[in-house]
């Protein structure tokens, strides 16, 4: 177990096959070839992205994920901000060369990227406390996914884009994609976004909704670890923190496509929502909240209000999300 020490870093994980035995060391200014930096800054812990472009493999998934576990250790009110070492480049996307690959690679066991990277998201789009994300540079396919995942994105004004670009590149997004795309944007933004593939510079981010702030080069960090400390107040009760984003964007983040017993489209027929295959999909409720049990199948009719939701967790108690979804 690693000790965060303020101003201490967390040089992620060392993984060998499908291991997830994590090994992790408190380090202070050594090179290391691991893909994540974490550093306890006080009120606010960071997490740096450190592997140039910052491709999504499982090991990167892995190490997000084993910092995470760390952050929530921390004590008192708290937050947390995402980043990248890289100034042109926040996460150039999933990595086409080793998922498309064979055999041994740095980027760990292909198979399960899919249902653990979706997983990775759940887990923070509920994560119970504040999060920022720095976004520096470009952010394109998961890149663009795990910026969304954040409660705030602050990007840089003068340079980088954010984009998904499969349909581009001609690879569909599949159901649980395209549900945290739909989760964090207007439709319109939305449509435009995964269908169209729009690359959107800073500016034009911001005026859609998708960042909350825009920072000159250089500054980027700092405003996002100062809206992070001013936001880590919130949390000063995690368990109600964690609460509320589970009954705002639903228990199970919303990710999980049409399959899931707790989806509930507006189904009408066949008509123009196409019952309820997913591209066509529109939430019962406003904020897209898929919370509370049941849903409705084609033809059947709008699907009911949810009930309000039960108290929050005791304190302390382990809140299980089950989370899945594949590409």
């Amino acid at each position: 177990m690693t000790k965060m020490l303020r101003g201490s870093k967390y040089r992620g994980t060392k993984q060998s096959g499908d291991n997830k035995t994590a090994v992790a060391c408190t380090v202070y200014g050594v090179t290391m070839r691991d893909l994540v930096t974490l550093e306890n800054l006080g009120e606010v812990s960071l997490i740096t992205l450190d592997n140039d472009e910052n491709k999504w493999t499982t090991t990167l998934v892995r190490e997000i994920d084993s910092a995470l576990d760390e952050v929530e250790k921390t004590q008192g009110p708290h937050a947390l901000v995402t980043a990248s070492s890289n100034p042109k480049f926040f996460s150039n996307g999933l990595d086409l060369e080793w998922v498309m690959g064979t055999g041994e690679h740095p980027g760990g066991v292909r198979k399960p990227f899919a249902e653990e990277f979706m997983k990775l998201a759940a887990r923070m789009i509920t994560f119970p406390m504040p999060t920022v994300c720095a976004v520096n540079g470009h952010a394109f396919g998961a890149g663009f996914m795990w910026a969304l995942c954040h409660d705030q994105r602050i990007m840089r004004e003068d340079r980088g884009l954010l984009c998904a670009n499969e349909v581009e590149i001609g690879m569909a997004i599949p159901e649980p994609e395209l549900a945290l795309f739909h989760h964090k944007m207007p439709q319109n933004i939305f449509y435009e976004t995964v269908q169209l593939a729009r690359r959107w510079t800073g500016e034009a981010a911001y005026e859609a909704g998708i960042v909350q702030l825009l920072a000159e080069e250089g500054e980027v960090m700092e405003a996002a670890l100062k809206n992070a400390r001013e936001l880590s107040k919130l949390a000063k009760r995690r368990d109600v923190f964690g609460w509320m984003k589970e009954h705002i964007w639903g228990e199970n983040a919303a990710i999980k496509g049409y399959s899931w017993p707790n989806f509930r489209p507006t189904c009408c027929g066949n008509t123009a929502t196409k019952g309820w295959s997913w591209p066509n999909f529109w939430a019962d409720t406003a904020s897209f909240a898929l919370v509370g049990g049941g849903w409705c199948g084609p033809g059947r009719g709008r699907a009911a209000r949810p009930q309000p939701p039960a108290a929050p967790a005791p304190v302390g108690e382990k809140r299980l999300l089950k989370v899945g979804g594949l590409f």
